[in-house]
């Protein structure tokens, strides 16, 4: 078992996207034991997480350690959904949101693509669904 974790300081918003997409691609193996679960059954594992968030320092983690911690935030949980897309291979992308006027970004989704449409999974609270619509001041898709 490979487990990475890396700390840092949100200097820039895109080194955290990218991180959480490097981590999708390169640890996505931690999840077969969940190959023959279904989306809405993954998704509501990975809901079902108590929310955690990072105190101090952003923290990106392995899949395997934020399903031993059985804690995560929106980030943990990105890596987790992104990871599962890649293994199914179900075309993904990460979508970051502000809900506040200066528009800075503070929270991160997955959405996948199904018939034609990019529809949202963001299983960071467990009262999320797959396809809820998200309000915000902005979106950054990347």
């Amino acid at each position: 078992m490979v487990n990475d974790v890396k700390k840092y300081g949100l200097n820039r918003h895109s080194d955290s996207i990218k991180q959480i997409y490097d981590y999708c691609f390169k640890y996505w193996m931690q999840l077969l034991k969940f190959n023959k679960c279904s989306l809405i059954e993954f998704f509501d594992i990975v809901r079902k997480i108590p929310y955690f968030e990072d105190k101090g320092l952003e923290i990106i983690q392995t899949p395997d350690l934020t399903l031993s911690f059985n804690r995560g935030d929106c980030k943990k949980k990105s890596v987790l959904m992104g990871s599962y897309f890649n293994m199914k291979k179900i075309p993904f992308r990460l979508v970051t949101m502000s809900e506040t006027a200066d528009k800075i970004p503070h929270h991160v989704f997955t959405q996948f693509f199904d018939n034609g449409l990019w529809i949202n999974a963001d299983a960071t609270y467990s009262k999320n669904r797959i396809g809820e619509s998200k309000y915000g001041t902005k979106f950054y898709i990347y």
